[in-house]
């Protein structure tokens, strides 16, 4: 039987080389512009490496927290709807020290690198350039402190996956699972999520007691209200499917979420930098082909201008110039507008995983649906709040950034309350992906 999802395990593994391998190249290019290339356009490459490579850590850090729930339940006895701690009781993952310690550290190292790049990030691109050079050398120690720890944590999850077996259907890790209760394909975090909140699983208080029966995972044939023999019908549920095997709403949703705070750093970095920039345009030094990341993201030259300015006097020609530089175009506000462009997205899927898991025939009734099957769910409720939060607040601080760009404390105040914001839905996502939907929004089911 042909696997449910097109990428297996999981989009972590495919996630996880763009990273590694734009941190550790844009750092050693950023490392060894003594040789050459101070004021080159190599440099320049080298830190748009970086930049790019930090801020894909983000959802590569989200789909590894989605991998891991996935991980552990793969080829798990336990019954679908348990909680954490009895997942993990079951699990031959976890019965496997070695491997369970490597995976363990990869994931507290991978936490640790995603918040360290964050805030790099952040400073370098919210400094002016007077301050960027003030602290160059702590940013570039603590860069580097980042990608040893990145290479460090690749080389527990290679050996985790080729040595340990992790991930793998026929690793060490899964031998002690007899061959019947091995899945045929899919992901046992989907198939948690689409159980019903009022199956008699759920509801039952003898479920966790009762012997768990031979699990495996089995691709349900769609529905179709008796009209399975007709072409149309037959025609929308393939599409249907093949959409859901290239893009599962689960997976989409966490990535998705990942782009989203990647994008809110970089809003939040440019939105900063323009607060500490002057009103006017500024007559400056050429810069060095724009080889400030900062600059080569926002400060754009105009053109030139010839004058009687004595502190800008042109040897070769006679004549002084400088260069005006318009600090009032960094694009905060388009970056803004991106993030809350991806939280959208990601709201969307996370909608897709709440119908898939409810089976409601009517995704319109809105009301409904909070009554009957958010409302009454913590977890649920507070996650659905925190996602319109997490949309209205980049709208908002896109305002911000094209309507007061210096008002710095306005700035602070509402990106205070996305992160925030973010925070809580990352919880509460763990929570659901680990635990199980329904519970306690402090904490995992006991």
């Amino acid at each position: 039987m042909p696997a449910r999802e097109l990428v297996n395990p999981n989009f972590h593994v495919v996630l996880i080389h763009f990273p590694i391998a734009l941190l550790l190249t844009g750092t050693l290019i950023e490392l060894f512009s003594f040789l050459g290339w101070r004021t080159s356009g190599f440099r320049i490459a080298g830190r748009w490496m970086i930049l790019l490579g930090a801020l894909l850590a983000i959802p590569t850090a989200f789909a590894g927290l989605y991998a891991l729930s996935d991980v552990v339940r793969m080829q798990n006895p336990a019954p679908l709807e348990s909680t954490w701690s009895q997942t993990l009781s079951g699990s031959p993952v976890v019965r496997d020290p070695e491997g369970w310690a490597m995976l363990q550290r990869h994931a507290f190292l991978n936490g640790g690198i995603v918040i360290l790049l964050g805030l790099v990030v952040v400073v370098w691109l919210s400094g002016s350039d007077e301050w960027r050079r003030k602290i160059h050398l702590p940013m570039m120690v603590l860069l580097v402190l980042g990608v040893g720890a990145t290479v460090v944590s690749a080389w527990y999850g290679g050996e985790m996956v080729y040595r340990r077996g992790i991930g793998v259907m026929e690793g060490k890790a899964m031998s002690a699972v007899p061959p019947e209760l091995a899945p045929s394909g899919g992901s046992p975090v989907e198939e948690i999520l689409e159980q019903p909140a009022t199956s008699p699983a759920a509801l039952s208080p003898s479920a966790a007691e009762a012997p768990a029966a031979p699990r495996t995972a089995q691709t349900v044939a769609p529905q179709t209200s008796g009209l399975a023999d007709h072409p149309a019908a037959e025609a929308q549920t393939d599409i249907k499917r093949d959409i859901e095997r290239a893009l599962p709403p689960l997976q989409m949703h966490v990535v998705l979420a990942g782009f989203s705070v990647s994008f809110a750093l970089a809003a939040l970095g440019l939105s900063l930098r323009a607060a500490n920039t002057a009103r006017a345009a500024m007559l400056v030094e050429p810069p060095d082909e724009l080889s400030d990341l900062a600059a080569a993201y926002g400060a754009r030259p105009v053109r030139p201008r010839v004058g009687p300015d004595p502190g800008a006097f042109d040897e070769g020609t006679g004549a002084a110039h400088v260069e005006v530089v318009d600090r009032s175009r960094v694009p905060s506000a388009r970056f803004w507008l991106l993030t809350a462009l991806f939280a959208l997205a990601t709201t969307g899927f996370g909608w897709w995983v709440l119908l898939r898991s409810e089976s409601v025939q009517n995704m319109w009734d809105f009301g409904g649906l909070w009554h009957q099957h958010i409302r009454l769910h913590p977890r649920r409720m507070v996650h659905v709040i925190g996602a319109g939060a997490i949309v209205l607040l980049p709208l908002l601080l896109a305002i911000i950034a094209r309507a007061a760009p210096r008002k710095r404390w306005l700035i602070f105040a509402f990106a205070l309350l996305l992160i925030l914001a973010v925070a809580l839905q990352v919880w509460l996502g763990i929570l659901m992906m680990w635990d199980t939907p329904e519970g306690p929004w402090q904490g995992f089911n006991g």
